[in-house]
């Protein structure tokens, strides 16, 4: 799930895990670590889904995932 959740946020400039490397387009790993959470945290704030200090902030609950799929559905 990892993986995919990367790609997602990988498909947004906006959100893009990373610039290179693990993480980056293209090599998307099966790690939720700081850089996944940021990318995460990124998108949530970009959606008003999260802030700083709100719970569940760089974390993929119920809302961010139902947006995640609104958002990216093909």
């Amino acid at each position: 799930e990892v993986t995919n959740l990367q790609r997602v946020l990988n498909s947004d400039s906006a959100t893009r895990v990373s610039a290179s490397g693990a993480g980056s387009p293209g090599k998307e790993t099966t790690l939720f670590g700081p850089a996944t959470k940021k990318a995460v945290q990124k998108f949530q704030m970009k959606h008003n889904i999260a802030q700083p200090g709100d719970p569940g902030y760089g974390y993929v609950g119920p809302k961010t995932r139902s947006k995640i799929q609104e958002v990216f559905a093909k």
